[in-house]
């Protein structure tokens, strides 16, 4: 019988156990790991003296329980730290309007659980897909060197096109330079395994046009990939510098008919704690769906960015929160301190 004193998989094998267990709060995954490394240095150093020892069947023996404590040792560290970051989360039992598509909304629910807080579905938008159009924009590809991606959901409704008609978009992009306005568009195009050239260090358009300026225009045209309505500043920017753009509308936002009787009454009766409102649609559509300001405002307000601020503020909205990034993350990092520094 032999002793085993090495297991590469095994500390591989104890995080996706734990994860599956309990799964991670924001901003403890770090902690868990290294929670998980002691463990299995522990385990490690363990049998290599029972190794030297040479007592095989007791070694084995050893081994298991070695396995089994530490497994139910680093369970309970994680219970211990899922519940003090639960109680140490300044949104921990907050009620949070969530505004964005339902699809969008589904992404949302888990990071907003992450916080403690609970998620309250209000889908402010409604997304069309815009097949005629896109096709249209597809037959122009080839007068195009770059392409870009503005979000997440052109990407989603394009590969879903393409794969019908039995194409991808790594086949679609493999001879383009591929930009996109922010890391989590990014993300989503790497998910079809489309190698992404150009992220911008600011994720909004103005950071792109500065990516471009600093790694060059491009040679040819450029295709913007985007919903029917949006900001026009890099095609602006481009467009001055003698480049070609061609702007192909993927989807519509439209307004949803769904009933909003029900948000309104547990708005009325102070159990909804705050809105988060990711878009200038979805902040209209917010006020047009609530149909009363002083309604509209009676949770905290939150926005992704300055400029949504703005829209927001000139809906009538009173704007309490505003991401330090242009992301749902970081708005509910700045939701997290708002109502931390309310407390303290």
């Amino acid at each position: 019988m032999r002793v085993v004193t090495e297991n590469n998989g095994f500390q591989s094998c104890i995080n996706q156990k734990i994860r599956l267990i309990y799964k991670p709060i924001h901003g403890c995954n770090d902690v868990l790991t290294s929670v998980s490394s002691i463990f299995h240095h522990v385990y490690r150093g363990l049998a290599t003296v029972l190794k030297g020892v040479r007592i095989y069947a007791l070694s084995a023996i050893a081994i298991r329980v070695i396995f089994i404590l530490t497994y139910a040792g680093i369970a309970l560290a994680v219970k211990l730290l899922h519940d003090c970051c639960m109680q140490a989360s300044s949104l921990q039992g907050k009620q949070i309007l969530l505004t964005r598509t339902v699809h969008q909304n589904d992404e949302l629910v888990e990071l907003l659980r992450s916080y403690g807080a609970e998620p309250e579905l209000f889908p402010c938008l409604e997304m069309v897909p815009m097949v005629d159009a896109t096709l249209s924009g597809l037959s122009m590809l080839n007068e195009c060197s770059d392409v870009v991606f503005s979000s997440s959901n052109s990407i989603h409704i394009l590969a879903q096109l393409l794969n019908d008609q039995n194409q991808t978009l790594v086949s679609m992009l493999q001879d383009k330079r591929v930009a996109v306005v922010g890391n989590k568009t990014a993300g989503a195009l790497r998910q079809y395994g489309v190698t992404v050239d150009l992220v911008p260090d600011k994720s909004s358009q103005d950071g792109l046009i500065a990516t471009y300026l600093k790694h060059g225009l491009p040679r040819s045209g450029l295709m913007f990939f985007r919903a029917d309505e949006g900001r026009e500043a890099l095609a602006r920017a481009l467009t001055s510098r003698g480049v070609k753009v061609i702007m192909v509308p993927v989807y519509r936002m439209t307004f949803p008919k769904a009933d909003s009787s029900d948000v309104r009454g547990k708005i009325a009766a102070s159990d909804i704690d705050a809105v988060l409102l990711g878009s200038a649609k979805a902040a209209r559509n917010y006020m047009r769906r609530i149909g009363d300001v002083e309604l509209a405002n009676k949770p905290v307000v939150a926005v992704i960015s300055h400029k949504l601020a703005k829209v927001a503020e000139n809906e009538g909205l009173s704007v309490q929160v505003v991401a330090k990034d242009a992301s749902f993350d970081s708005m509910l990092d700045s939701l997290a301190d708002y109502y931390e520094s309310i407390s303290s």
